[in-house]
């Protein structure tokens, strides 16, 4: 079975899932060559983040609806140093903190609300220098609707990278003649 969970990587909230439990499909996914890995997983990977992405859609407060039309599911970026590591995404159009739909980060993570810099002078808080820096601002938490929905479709999730890397393998294995 896959096993998921969640993570902040970059500014994302990134799904990760390890396929763990099934002693086979781990050894047939392991058997494949890295491109043939990538070709089987990125479609398992996608249609399950598809169905976190609906539930996010669901799950977030928009009045305008820009929030909403600006969840996406996206490829991650490759790396040299994991070059076996498939990575899709669930994030706003344009990334976080960016594009119409900015504010969505900020309604997701949450954000601390205040002035950032106010000084206090005498008393318990002066500095040597007369003056010293607070920070009196107050936080607030976020909605995490993103986060809510990978944790709601999660089984669903699963279930559905679990069939499809083992019909994606079975697939490989036809056209191979293996």
């Amino acid at each position: 079975m896959a096993k998921a969970g969640g993570q902040k990587a970059g500014g994302q909230i990134a799904l990760r899932f390890t396929i763990t439990g099934d002693e086979m499909t781990l050894m047939r996914v392991q058997a494949l060559e890295t491109k043939v890995q990538k070709r089987v997983l990125t479609p398992a990977l996608r249609a399950a983040a598809k169905i976190i992405q609906a539930q996010a859609k669901a799950n977030v407060r928009s009045r305008s609806g820009v929030t909403k039309q600006s969840i996406q599911v996206r490829a991650g970026k490759r790396s040299r140093k994991f070059p076996n590591r498939v990575t899709v995404n669930v994030i706003t159009a344009k990334g976080w903190f960016r594009g119409p739909a900015f504010y969505a980060g900020f309604t997701e993570r949450g954000w601390k609300a205040g002035s950032r810099k106010s000084y206090s002078f005498g008393g318990v808080l002066k500095h040597r220098l007369g003056f010293r820096w607070i920070n009196q601002r107050i936080p607030v938490k976020g909605q995490r609707w993103l986060a809510r929905a990978s944790e709601a479709k999660h089984a669903e999730a699963q279930a559905i990278i679990h069939r499809l890397v083992l019909e994606g393998i079975e697939k490989e294995a036809r056209t191979s003649g293996k």
